[in-house]
């Protein structure tokens, strides 16, 4: 299956697995992460970031929106303005990253249009996912074309080898004669 999804609790480091995964690989991605905008010890937020060097404000502690989770506002417009461009199926990459396919993003209509749009396409798509959600989540979650895969603390290394050979194997079977793993590190 060329759709694999990453879930487990917040705080387990799915951003940290997902950029340890994709480290490995050679060939053309796109996609967004997202981490903590912080002062201090303080969380005031979080912040979205392309991997072709874009940012924005994803959510706010002080941002005024009808959006909101839990103390934060959702922006938006600026989620929609640099994570869709990173989301554009035709972009010449293999892998497209999402963290994350949560509450916050789920906001944006444009956003799950083109999730959708993403796990139909020719496109590997590696996402990181909430755990628990409302319709679409639970949905995307049961999809045929969908492998879920939960990280805990005690999974995390045979999980990362588990993801990494079901990718070598798509990627193969989509792009045989590539080698888009890094030497020596599959």
């Amino acid at each position: 299956m060329k759709n694999i999804f990453i879930t487990g609790n917040p705080g387990v480091g799915k951003t940290t697995f997902i950029k340890e995964i994709i480290s490995q690989l050679s060939c053309p991605f796109s996609g967004f992460y997202t981490e903590e905008i912080r002062v201090g010890k303080k969380r005031i937020g979080f912040r979205i970031l392309t991997f072709d060097g874009k940012s924005g404000i994803l959510a706010k502690v002080d941002h005024p929106s009808v959006f909101r989770v839990s103390k934060y506002g959702v922006n938006l417009e600026e989620f929609e303005s640099v994570a869709l461009p990173s989301l554009d199926p035709s972009r010449p990459a293999v892998v497209v990253i999402i963290d994350e396919i949560g509450k916050m993003e789920c906001f944006s209509e444009k956003f799950r249009q083109r999730v959708l749009l993403l796990l139909e396409s020719s496109k590997i798509v590696l996402a990181t996912i909430a755990k628990k959600g409302k319709e679409f989540i639970e949905k995307i979650k049961t999809r045929p074309d969908v492998t879920v895969w939960e990280l805990t603390p005690s999974n995390r290394t045979s999980l990362k080898n588990e993801i990494l050979q079901q990718l070598k194997s798509v990627i193969t079977n989509s792009y045989p004669g590539h080698d888009y793993f890094l030497p020596g590190r599959d």
